[in-house]
C-alpha cells in the first residue's frame, strides 16, 4: 500500500459568490442592513481564509498486487525446484498457470484488499472511502508531479486498457 497526500487550495471565490449574489436578490437590496450585514461577512472571511491559508487535504490509498503475490491451487514436484536459484525463473515460467487465470486471480486478490481498506477507512470517525478510476488518478498524480493543475482532456482516450506486451501461450 501507498499513501498518496494532495493540497489545494480552498475555492474562496467559489463559496464567496453565493454571498455576493445574495447582494442582488430583492430582500437584501431593500434591506440596507442585511447588505451590510453580507459585505462584513464577505470582508471577515476573506481576511480570515487569508491569515489561516486554508486547504483542502485529500489523501489517497494506492493498493496494489503483484504476480508473485498471488499463490495458485496449482502444487507439483517442480514448484519445489524453485528454491533452486539456477533453475528457480526456468520452473516459474514453466510452470505458470495461463496468464487469463493469472490476471483472474490478481484481480480477485486486489478486489478483496480494496475490500478491506476501504472498511478500515470508514471506521475511522469523519473518514469516508471512495474508488478513483484510473483516468482522475491518473491526473492527480501528474498534478501532484507538475505542481499545478494539467489540462489532459479526454484522459480516457490517452489511457491504455489493455496490456503492453501480451499474447497466449
Amino acid at each position: 500500500m501507498q499513501i498518496f497526500s494532495t493540497t489545494q487550495a480552498f475555492p474562496v471565490e467559489t463559496y464567496l459568490d453565493h454571498y455576493r449574489d445574495r447582494r442582488s436578490d430583492p430582500d437584501a437590496k431593500a434591506n440596507p442592513q442585511l447588505q451590510a450585514l453580507i459585505d462584513n461577512y464577505i470582508d471577515w472571511y476573506e481576511r480570515d481564509l487569508a491569515a489561516r491559508q486554508m486547504t483542502i487535504r485529500d489523501h489517497y490509498i494506492v493498493v496494489s498486487v503483484a504476480p508473485q503475490e498471488v499463490r495458485f491451487e496449482r502444487e507439483s514436484v517442480l514448484n519445489k525446484l524453485v528454491g533452486v536459484p539456477v533453475l528457480e525463473t526456468f520452473v516459474q515460467t514453466w510452470n505458470a498457470p495461463p496468464i487469463e487465470d493469472q490476471r483472474a486471480a490478481m484481480f480477485e486478490t486486489l478486489e478483496e484488499r480494496v475490500r478491506r481498506v476501504e472498511a478500515g477507512i470508514r471506521e475511522i470517525d469523519d473518514c469516508q472511502a471512495s474508488r478513483v478510476d484510473a483516468g482522475e488518478a491518473t491526473t492527480l498524480i501528474g498534478e501532484f508531479w507538475a505542481g499545478h493543475e494539467l489540462e489532459y482532456g479526454d484522459m480516457s482516450q490517452a489511457l491504455r486498457t489493455g496490456p503492453l506486451v501480451g499474447g497466449a501461450r
